[in-house]
């Protein structure tokens, strides 16, 4: 588009032709790849100015090119068709035969028509390339389980069958809209070919990124920021921060995010995963033992065994099974510890449940163990200023030892940060591998989580952040709920913005 200031005269007729305009009408609805003008004559007469747009139509199937598309297209809800328009493969099925009839009922219909299509290909002498590739290097896929047929039968009758629906690839950032690539078929020949991606994109609502508030693609909260940091600064350290990489920025990350989450000082560290794999060990070891959630994330796995502590898993979000090993490691038969420390997520990731945080600290307290907390998908997520499951579930942070989170999913960034008293930070800048060999926390990232956390705090002065917050409260519920009415089977609970779906 173009804003000229030109001599003023009237639309001649050709250009009312080529623009769709009957004399004396304003251009509103035109043909595609025509030019849309529009001509307002100044208050003198002396002038006009003259908007220029080159007009494209939406279709709902797919966009036209890689080029991101306008901010305000949206998908055409009531042209959208679904994939599968008969009823056999539709969700109709979910509110006739319920939910598990219903799943059998859809893997049966999948199932068959994925022997059909294989039989027709084994006819034609077509092989699949899946599992014609037993190594895997063929194709760069994982190498088969050897002797397992059910993997054979999986992969070539079923995941064959709606590949489709999954490993997507994005052609844009992600927002709360995101350009999804159109995949084709490598060969016509048979069924099952290897799909390839296209230069065509879908516009998709996005509704399977941790981004929770937005601030992870472009807006105008962080990223003129961001923008800036990336001028003004190196891009990287190049060292670590027990070294040469504990930079100003570093220094501030650590000193807001303490304060934003109660406790008396902060770590970052420059990856996420490596935020627990890194620390537990710097704070357990051999002669102590870690009691860990049977559904914890595989960074806390990670983390625990590279320890060398003893580990026990408990019933997931289980108080009783907790305070039974307790019991167990402090007055049973059998070794003693020098301290235990047990790990519970805030919203586990898989499950979208939150943690049984009161009643395990309580716990706790009693047996003398610690608790380490890791809000990866809480902090920024949940409670009234986006503080994590302590605010929501009413828990003192200064009754949580050691306070972990990451800035990859609410803040939009990257890395993570582990908070709790003066004297546990100041172990983790000595012993965790997070500090003392990886690289530190880039200026950019830094500027990134600054900028979202004086948003979400209010500290720049709007209510943006609490109107996030309560959106994606609401979106949640409603989203929930919606999923609910369709006879599907939702895990999880109300708030957290994690809804897995059983199929």
């Amino acid at each position: 588009a173009c804003v000229l200031n030109l001599p003023h005269r009237p639309l001649s007729s050709q250009s009312r032709a080529r623009l769709g305009v009957e004399p004396g009408q304003t251009p509103s609805r035109v043909r595609e790849g025509v030019a849309w003008g529009l001509v307002e004559r100044s208050a003198d007469g002396s002038r006009a100015i003259a908007l220029v747009v080159q007009v494209q139509l939406i279709r709902p199937k797919e966009t036209q090119t890689r080029r991101r598309p306008s901010k305000t297209w949206t998908m055409d809800y009531e042209a959208y068709q679904p994939d599968s328009t008969s009823r056999v493969k539709s969700g109709y099925a979910y509110r006739v035969l319920g939910h598990d009839a219903a799943t059998y009922y859809q893997y049966a219909i999948y199932v068959a028509e994925g022997l059909a299509k294989n039989s027709y290909n084994s006819l034609r002498g077509i092989k699949d390339w899946r599992t014609d590739d037993a190594n895997g290097e063929q194709n760069d896929l994982p190498a088969l389980s050897k002797g397992k047929l059910k993997d054979f039968f999986y992969i070539r009758n079923l995941y064959g069958n709606i590949e489709d629906v999954f490993n997507r690839p994005v052609y844009s950032s992600p927002e709360d809209w995101i350009d999804v690539a159109i995949r084709e078929p490598e060969s016509d020949r048979g069924f099952f070919s290897k799909l390839v991606t296209t230069p065509l994109s879908r516009r998709c609502l996005n509704l399977g990124s941790y981004n929770y508030l937005g601030f992870g693609g472009l807006n105008t909260h962080c990223t003129p920021l961001v923008v800036k940091a990336v001028l003004e600064n190196p891009i990287t350290s190049g060292s670590c921060s027990a070294e040469l990489g504990y930079s100003s920025h570093v220094k501030e990350v650590e000193l807001v995010t303490a304060k934003f989450v109660g406790k008396e000082s902060a770590v970052v560290v420059g990856m996420g995963f490596a935020t627990n794999s890194t620390v537990i060990p710097a704070l357990a070891g051999a002669g102590d033992l870690i009691l860990s959630d049977a559904l914890n994330h595989s960074s806390i796995v990670e983390g625990a065994r590279l320890s060398g502590a003893k580990i026990k898993a408990f019933k997931h979000n289980c108080v009783g099974d907790v305070e039974l090993l307790l019991q167990q490691a402090v007055a049973g038969k059998g070794a003693r510890y020098n301290k235990i420390l047990v790990i519970v997520e805030g919203i586990y990731s898989m499950e979208g449940e939150l943690c049984q945080l009161k009643e395990i600290v309580a716990v706790c307290k009693l047996y003398g163990a610690y608790v380490w907390l890791d809000e990866a998908h809480s902090i920024g997520a949940v409670g009234a200023t986006g503080r994590g499951v302590c605010e929501e579930l009413g828990v003192d942070p200064a009754d949580i030892d050691v306070m972990m989170g990451t800035f990859t999913k609410s803040f939009g960034a990257a890395g993570g940060y582990v908070a709790g008293d003066f004297e546990t930070v100041a172990r983790v800048r000595q012993y965790s591998a997070g500090c003392t060999d990886a690289v530190s926390m880039p200026p950019a990232v830094c500027t990134q989580i600054l900028a979202s956390l004086r948003v979400i705090s209010g500290k720049d002065g709007t209510d943006i952040g609490k109107k996030k917050l309560e959106s994606l409260r609401s979106n949640a519920l409603f989203f929930r709920e919606g999923l609910e009415a369709l006879g599907l089977e939702v895990l999880g609970q109300h708030p957290s913005p994690v809804m897995p779906v059983m199929l």
